[in-house]
């Protein structure tokens, strides 16, 4: 039954009476004097234990009163619940306190002595030595930036990085001449990818191609974006980006919204035209390794497939070329 503001206010003013008060106390004075004398003495006897297996290990003194809480904590647990319910709020207790930097088995043994049976100790943190860590660069896993730790002002800080890349401009296929190369009369209906390497997160407004000469009437191109496997060869289709028109010379661009992880992807084209003159560049490194000593092939497929929608996955089989022909323009570092 919900009682109404008027009512909980009469019930807690009459219990606040001197005599009402005085006459509860009267009650339960006896039995709280008597478990005064008992709890006192578990506690006493808890923290005992506590102080004692600490010293035995060498807990510094201003650590043991931490060990002691504990032991406080989960005797209280043990007054207010049994069994299972008792045993998993104390683990609780044991891996909050791990997890600050106290010694598992001693918080276990410290519940132990409250009157909770943890199941066991958490596994201990890893300590670092702050001066082993110069020069070191870690991944964030959640931004994909890459940190490096600056060992003089003890801070994880943003490092640039090769290639982070910069906001407005078109990024090359990965391990590139600096030079470009024209090709013409590429074949038609052959899928082509190449890969991209993005060093940190980025978001891209657009995908494109430059035509050093034009196509017959209706050759057009479409575009898209690949990841690849552990080998580092195409596989899921993460963008298809649509077709542009390729009856025209110099840039042909989609505007697009695509934002990729740090990480290796695959540029991917394919054309319905073979008069098509395109602008290239050919890789002189090879990410993949090289099929034959001071072979020209790699970072880059090709597969023979019919123009229309890429396909998901990429087709497996595709035979090895050096070329890449499409770029990506940078919108915002992530």
């Amino acid at each position: 039954m919900v009682r109404d503001a008027v009512t909980r206010k009469r019930r807690y003013d009459a219990g606040l009476q001197p005599d009402v008060i005085g006459k509860r106390f009267d009650e339960v004075a006896p039995v709280m004097r008597e478990l005064e004398a008992e709890y006192f003495g578990q506690i006493a006897d808890m923290e005992a234990k506590v102080k004692q297996a600490c010293e035995a290990v060498g807990v510094p003194g201003f650590l043991v009163g931490q060990y002691v809480n504990v032991g406080r904590e989960c005797y209280s647990l043990a007054k207010r619940f049994t069994q299972a319910t008792r045993d998993a709020e104390a683990q609780r207790v044991v891996d909050k306190w791990a997890a600050r930097g106290l010694d598992g088995e001693l918080l276990r043994l410290a519940c132990v002595a409250g009157g909770c049976h943890p199941e066991a100790p958490p596994t201990p943190p890893t300590v670092i030595n702050l001066d082993d860590l110069a020069d070191v660069e870690i991944v964030d896993p959640e931004t994909c930036h890459v940190l490096h730790y600056d060992a003089a002002d003890q801070k994880w800080k943003n490092a640039p990085g090769l290639g982070a890349g910069v906001v407005g401009k078109w990024e090359t296929p990965l391990l590139t001449r600096s030079a470009y190369t024209i090709v013409s009369n590429l074949p038609h209906n052959t899928l082509r990818a190449h890969l991209i390497c993005v060093q940190r997160r980025k978001r891209y407004d657009c995908i494109g191609i430059f035509l050093a000469g034009a196509g017959g009437a209706g050759a057009r191109a479409r575009l898209g974006v690949y990841g690849v496997d552990a080998n580092y060869y195409p596989s899921n289709l993460l963008l298809d980006a649509g077709e542009v028109d390729c009856t025209g010379v110099g840039a042909r661009i989609i505007v697009i919204d695509l934002t990729l992880n740090r990480g290796i992807y695959a540029l991917a084209m394919n054309t319905n035209d073979t008069t098509i003159d395109f602008r290239y560049h050919d890789s002189f490194l090879v990410l993949t390794g090289e099929t034959t000593l001071f072979s020209t092939a790699g970072n880059a497929w090709n597969f023979t497939y019919a123009y229309g929608p890429l396909p998901n996955p990429f087709p497996g089989g595709a035979t090895e070329d050096n070329r890449g022909y499409i770029k990506l323009r940078v919108a915002e570092l992530l």
